[in-house]
């Protein structure tokens, strides 16, 4: 409907639809507005983030491990714990779903199958062919075989 219009009614009209008309539309306004708060103060908590610690939640959030991120950032794993408990910490989240869920309703969160290339593993629709593995070094055909 045009303009913000959530139903129509034909005249004459009864009071009673009337009245249920306005109720229902007075209720989604206000969950919206309540939506629009929660998300003010989302964003308001994620701008509390350090760069740091913000790139970790995001990386968290794309599926990669810790010492995947402690390798891409070049520090080492026990940083990468300490950013994203400090991350959780001030957006309150209490496990890795729930980081999830915020970066979710913030727009951050990506499809998992697009970060695995970010992570350096490429999507199972990307992989080689059944069979056709790369060779491991000293495996070829040539050379004492190992028993």
């Amino acid at each position: 409907m045009k303009r913000g219009a959530l139903d129509f009614l034909q005249k004459p009209v009864v009071a009673d639809e009337l009245f249920a008309a306005v109720s229902a539309a007075l209720a989604r306004d206000e969950a919206g507005r309540r939506q629009g708060a929660d998300l003010a103060q989302l964003r308001a908590l994620a701008g509390t983030l350090s760069d740091r610690q913000r790139d970790v939640w995001l990386r968290v959030v794309r599926g990669q491990l810790n010492k995947q991120i402690a390798y891409d950032l070049g520090v080492v794993e026990r940083t990468v714990k300490l950013h994203r408990a400090r991350a959780m910490a001030k957006l309150g989240a209490r496990s890795t779903a729930d980081l999830v869920r915020i970066a979710e309703r913030l727009g951050l969160a990506r499809d998992r199958t697009k970060s695995r290339v970010l992570s350096g593993f490429p999507h199972p629709a990307e992989a080689s062919p059944k069979g056709s593995f790369p060779a491991r070094p000293g495996s070829g055909t040539l050379g004492a075989s190992r028993r």
